[in-house]
């Protein structure tokens, strides 16, 4: 099991993020990272949410012809470093889908791809 360290040491760029919901004073985030079997973190005792997503219609999109827009954000950068006071700090980059930041005491793997076959 990898610990918040290691889960830091790993790219964040091209992750398909699918959303998240509150456990008690948790936040599940239910992101697959590239190159991983990654598919929801935990972040415990997560507190200082900032969120702002947009799932917008692309800038070619018309009324004549209208592009719809729906399933998963991907990631252009991310972080997690620690804070001076020991907590981590969990930055997500959107582009200009936009960006997700929150604080927490750890960060722990809560779910992973089913192995193939």
């Amino acid at each position: 099991m990898l610990d918040t360290a290691e889960i830091a040491g790993l790219s964040w760029c091209d992750a398909e993020f699918f959303g998240f919901r509150w456990h008690a004073n948790d936040l599940c985030l239910y992101i697959t990272l590239a190159s991983t079997d990654i598919e929801e973190l935990r972040c415990h005792w997560a507190s200082d949410l900032k969120a702002s997503l947009e799932w917008m219609r692309p800038a070619d999109s018309s009324e004549e012809s209208p592009l719809r827009r729906g399933g998963p954000l991907l990631t252009w950068d991310g972080s997690l470093t620690t804070r001076d006071d020991g907590r981590w700090a969990l930055s997500l980059d959107f582009a200009h889908d936009g960006s997700l930041e929150l604080e927490c005491e750890k960060v722990t793997v809560a779910g992973h791809k089913p192995a193939a076959v």
